[in-house]
């Protein structure tokens, strides 16, 4: 047995314990992705009374969420969905039976992180919308999710994405649906 010092031996045991507990304890997430504290009596999105008039449109329910955060393909698919129901409902709250038209076209989607329980991703996308006077073009958009099996968290600005930089609807994202 080597000569060591009562603190060497110390530290060398400590540093041993530390590394073989270390895959045992942790944050509790499997996919390396934090579960968000959330509370769905928070939860705010767009949900208008379907406006009263002949050639007004109806809000768009929103998707369903895809199971245990499903294929990158799946969880891009819910976000873009989810905006594009965001978006629309939004109109419709903010220009009632005016509004006539509507249009969303998604420019790109990207997985920032998925795993088997829960992922983040983005859409970057631009909308229009029409009234009887009016035609409006939007500028980019960016939002970003966060979605597992029990909540939706969305984030977005206004601008073009880039790379990195996105909100973080972890840090930041506001509670859009609760699941369960």
């Amino acid at each position: 047995m080597p000569n060591w010092s009562r603190r060497e031996a110390l530290g060398s045991v400590a540093s041993c314990v530390g590394v073989a507990i270390a895959g045992c304890v942790g944050d509790g997430s499997e996919d390396g992705l934090d579960q968000p504290e959330y509370d769905c009596s928070r939860v705010d999105r767009p949900e208008p009374d379907a406006p009263e008039g002949p050639d007004a449109l109806a809000p768009s329910s929103y998707p369903r969420p895809p199971a245990d955060a499903g294929t990158d393909a799946e969880l891009t698919e819910y976000v873009s969905d989810f905006e594009q129901s965001y978006r629309r409902n939004r109109l419709i709250q903010s220009r009632g039976p005016d509004l006539r038209k509507v249009g969303f076209s998604p420019r790109e989607t990207w997985i920032v992180e998925s795993g088997a329980a829960a992922g983040v991703a983005g859409v970057q996308y631009t909308f229009w919308h029409e009234t009887e006077s009016i035609h409006a073009d939007s500028g980019n958009r960016v939002a970003v999710y966060y979605v597992d099996a029990s909540v939706a968290l969305r984030t977005h600005e206004r601008g073009r994405r880039e790379s990195g930089t996105e909100p973080d609807p972890l840090e930041a994202g506001q509670e859009v649906a609760c699941f369960e």
